[in-house]
């Protein structure tokens, strides 16, 4: 039997993968990977989109912690926002390229 836990974007926000009590349950439901919305690394474009929430500061912790928890992430990025200069790829291929 295959289980998987899906945590819809409408009910939870990227703040709820910083919870290891969350993540923990999450893997024992054999929750392989999940869907994070990071929609950009670029502060304007966040700012531009209205999403508060995501700060780019957070999202190496955030996803460290996720795989300490043995779950990979399946990163939602989004290109073409208002600000976005043509260096918006080289800086989100860094963004996403970490050490």
């Amino acid at each position: 039997m295959i289980r998987l836990l899906m945590i819809q974007p409408e009910n939870h926000e990227i703040c709820d993968c910083d919870d290891d009590a969350l993540l923990a349950l999450a893997r024992a439901a054999s929750c392989m990977y999940l869907f994070i919305g990071l929609e950009s690394f670029s502060d304007a474009s966040l700012a531009d989109a209205g999403k508060r929430i995501n700060r780019v500061c957070d999202y190496k912790p955030l996803i460290d912690r996720i795989h300490r928890h043995g779950i990979m992430v399946q990163a939602g990025i989004v290109f073409g926002f208002d600000s976005d200069t043509k260096d918006v790829f080289d800086e989100t291929l860094e963004g996403l390229i970490y050490k």
